[in-house]
């Protein structure tokens, strides 16, 4: 399957100031930031402080990053990664993300929705595998839909993908109530 990754991006100075729109579980926040430069799923900004921000969402020139509220956020950033592009195939698609690639993956599932519509997005995707070693940026929910070979009482899924008739899992080392009770490596193992 070819994920066309597009050049690295060099180091795009982006100066902005962030902005808090929601608080999120786990002493997290959903920040807003206004930036010229266009972010694509896959990148994510750097702060001059030397932390990683994944990208949530990216339209019209605003940036919405999920980051701690316990620190105060830079005020400069670089645009990192590769921008993914999903080729419009008939390969079924697998995605897997854990901690900082959780905001990665509903990037991108919100990105391809536009791109290919719903019907063609429920087609592709088998699957969603997501974990975390802390919480959730959003509160687990029950899903509708069945998964083989899972364990019978791992039952949580993210609003998102319920809402786009997506089948997924999250395994959670803290415990959360329907989560996978560890690591996404060891629920894949199981």
């Amino acid at each position: 399957m070819n994920l066309g990754f597009e050049k690295m991006t060099e180091k795009n100075i982006i100066n902005s100031v962030s902005k808090l729109i929601e608080k999120l579980p786990g002493d997290q926040g959903l920040f807003s930031l206004n930036i010229d430069q266009k972010i694509s799923p896959g990148q994510w900004l750097s702060g001059d402080n030397g932390l990683n921000y994944p990208v949530f969402h990216y339209a019209n020139h605003q940036a919405q990053i999920i980051a701690p509220l316990t620190h105060a956020l830079p005020t400069q950033y670089h645009l990192k990664g590769q921008a993914i592009n999903i080729a419009n195939e008939d390969i079924k698609i697998l995605l897997i993300g854990e901690n900082q690639g959780i905001a990665s993956i509903l990037f991108l599932m919100n990105h391809i929705k536009d791109q290919w519509g719903l019907k063609r997005l429920r087609q592709r995707i088998s699957q969603i595998l997501m974990g975390t070693s802390t919480l959730f940026p959003f509160q687990p929910v029950p899903s509708r839909f069945m998964i083989p070979a899972m364990p019978v009482d791992t039952i949580a899924s993210a609003q998102l993908f319920e809402d786009l008739g997506l089948p997924a899992r999250l395994a959670s080392e803290t415990g959360a109530a329907g989560c996978f009770d560890g690591s996404l490596l060891l629920n894949l193992k199981h």
